[in-house]
């Protein structure tokens, strides 16, 4: 059976904001949570990348708006922008793009990929509240693309209808996971003690891990890993089933 993971990624993990890890073990008709564990350092997190999952969901960005390219004067290809945005030290990283930002229009100071538009997910130019563009920053070093697709947990929150689940009252968040038990077709099992933890984390952390897997499971029985069959390689492009079904819709409305 496919081992997968799913995780929510932070640009500074510590003890207090943890990135937090789920990992599954997934048949065609079952996923089953086995380990839902913080990662407080970045030691910690480059280990568990390295065990032997089959996929990886990650919600962080993995590349930038296209058009920044010729903006900034970006290297063509992904590996290219991968070592340029990594060359800059973090702090040096957000203070050249608020830089930037700042001598933009109103209306233009942020810049979006395709795969932005779709999902409605933040720009990699933002790099605080939330700093997106700082969680690119510092996970390009880690990324595998052969094993590794970005996913984006607000996507399912959102389709079930649970806004917002992060604060001190545990029944949004209780509310999503049971929301979740029958997700495409799989039976879940959720240990109750794991349960708890997805569901007592104040900020949504862990149970946006729980979510980040379930997408990995649904992605490593998809062609391409549940990528579009069309994108930009530069920018990369958000995996879910709610976007391969919007994207099956668009494309067969198009050869009408």
């Amino acid at each position: 059976m496919p081992l997968v993971s799913g995780i929510d990624f932070t640009s500074r993990p510590s003890r207090r904001k943890p990135q937090w890890a789920s990992a599954w073990r997934v048949s065609s008709s079952r996923a089953e949570l086995v380990e839902l564990v913080p990662l407080p350092t970045w030691s910690d997190y480059a280990a568990w990348l390295a065990r032997p999952f089959d996929l990886i969901g990650i919600d962080h960005p993995f590349g930038l708006p296209r058009e920044m390219q010729g903006e900034w004067g970006v290297p063509e290809t992904w590996v290219g922008m991968r070592d340029w945005v990594t060359s800059f030290e973090p702090a040096a990283w957000r203070q050249f793009v608020s830089a930037w930002r700042a001598g933009q229009p109103p209306g233009r100071k942020f810049r979006y990929r395709a795969t932005d538009c779709e999902a409605g997910s933040q720009s990699p130019l933002n790099t605080v509240n939330p700093p997106v563009g700082m969680m690119l920053r510092a996970g390009l070093p880690y990324l595998d693309r052969t094993r590794m697709v970005e996913v984006y947990p607000s996507l399912t929150a959102r389709a079930a209808g649970v806004r917002p689940y992060k604060g001190l009252d545990p029944s949004p968040r209780q509310g999503l996971l049971a929301s979740l038990n029958d997700h495409r077709g799989r039976e879940l099992v959720i240990p109750p003690a794991m349960a708890e933890v997805a569901t007592q984390d104040t900020e949504g952390d862990a149970l946006d891990a729980v979510i980040a897997g379930l997408t990995a499971a649904w992605a490593v029985d998809e062609p391409r890993f549940g990528l579009p069959e069309r994108y930009d390689d530069w920018e990369g492009a958000i995996v879910d089933p709610l976007l391969s079904a919007k994207r099956s819709t668009s494309s067969a409305e198009l050869t009408k």
